[in-house]
């Protein structure tokens, strides 16, 4: 059985994974599942893409990969867009906040 990516990029990390996804208008906290192009193939399976419909179904998609402290870095969604962009940067350990604070700047 193939991994979800969030659940490989998880597997991977340490410390802090940051994720920038695709967003998709939907209702609730959900993945809305989208056809993807056959000639611009992302990481879909058997021909199909899932976007978030917004910050909370990443959160728990995160915890349940193992990051279950979570930031929301921007959420941009233009009102006359179906498509959108998030970005969220999620831990294992709260304390993991602080360390990237003290480097970002």
């Amino acid at each position: 059985m193939r991994r979800p990516a969030p659940k490989i990029a998880a597997d991977l990390t340490k410390e802090l994974l940051i994720l920038n996804t695709g967003t998709m208008r939907g209702s609730g906290d959900t993945l809305v599942v989208s056809r993807e192009s056959k000639s611009n193939v992302m990481s879909g399976v058997y021909g199909l893409k899932w976007f978030p419909t917004g910050e909370e179904v990443l959160r728990r998609t995160l915890a349940w990969c193992g990051f279950p402290h979570a930031r929301l870095t921007f959420h941009i969604h233009e009102p006359d867009r179906q498509l959108g962009r998030l970005e969220i940067l999620a831990a294992r350990r709260e304390e993991t906040f602080s360390n990237f604070d003290a480097v970002r700047q």
